[in-house]
């Protein structure tokens, strides 16, 4: 999936507005070796994030 950045974003706040977490920050830096240089992004710079499955946790309520 390939998203774009926002002017004076960081990457990990990229990837947190993204995914809701961190977890993949580590593939998100292999992936986007470019921007490993740059502390703040400008505007439009392309980042590549990994797809992530959604999981879905199913609570079942007992009462007995």
């Amino acid at each position: 999936m390939i998203v774009f950045a926002t002017q004076g974003e960081r990457l990990d706040e990229l990837v947190y507005r993204v995914h809701n977490n961190l977890d993949h920050l580590e593939k998100v830096l292999e992936d986007n070796k470019h921007l490993r240089i740059k502390l703040f992004l400008d505007e439009g710079d392309e980042v590549t994030l990994p797809e992530i499955e959604e999981k879905k946790i199913i609570i079942e309520d007992e009462l007995w």
